[in-house]
């Protein structure tokens, strides 16, 4: 996949980093930014290791910027997911797995579910602090035909300050 990004992209940057060990030097970037990372992680522990890294990179007045699945993702019936499997027909805890289906590539997926709770206390342990979460809703003006996109999001976004 690196290869790939390398070919389409030449003049950018990319590096296979393992988990929670970014091959940056300390205080290096304003903005850390992360996409479904934690969905893959299997303990809440690694999720505050992986947090604590990206704090040790992070300058001063610097943010980290996350997205994953909302709380509610395994409840809507979404335009580009479904979460309508048995397996997920009951309670979540934190640090179930839930599986899921990527609707126009017919992929299937098995992730990791975490609570707001769960995230937020990851992040102060790790000296971080939810500034905002932002769970972005689709819109009767928009082109798509929204299902429960509308009343509810499949998505948070977290915006943490470095504290």
């Amino acid at each position: 996949m690196l290869e790939q990004a390398r070919s389409k992209d030449r003049l950018g940057e990319y590096h296979h980093v393992p988990s929670g060990q970014l091959p940056f030097d300390d205080s290096s970037f304003d903005l850390v930014f992360s996409s479904f990372v934690f969905l893959e992680v299997a303990g809440i522990e690694d999720v505050e290791a992986i947090l604590r890294e990206m704090k040790r990179v992070l300058r001063k007045d610097g943010i980290v910027v996350f997205v994953t699945d909302s709380m509610e993702a395994t409840k809507g019936n979404w335009v580009s997911l479904s979460y309508s499997f048995p397996e997920n027909d009951r309670p979540l805890n934190s640090g179930d797995t839930v599986k899921l289906l990527i609707r126009d590539i017919g992929v299937t997926l098995h992730d990791y579910y975490w609570t707001e709770d769960d995230y937020a206390r990851a992040a102060e342990r790790a000296g971080l602090m939810v500034a905002k979460l932002h769970k972005p809703r689709g819109s009767s003006d928009d082109s798509i035909e929204w299902r429960d996109e509308t009343t509810m999001s499949p998505i948070a976004i977290y915006v943490l300050k470095n504290v």
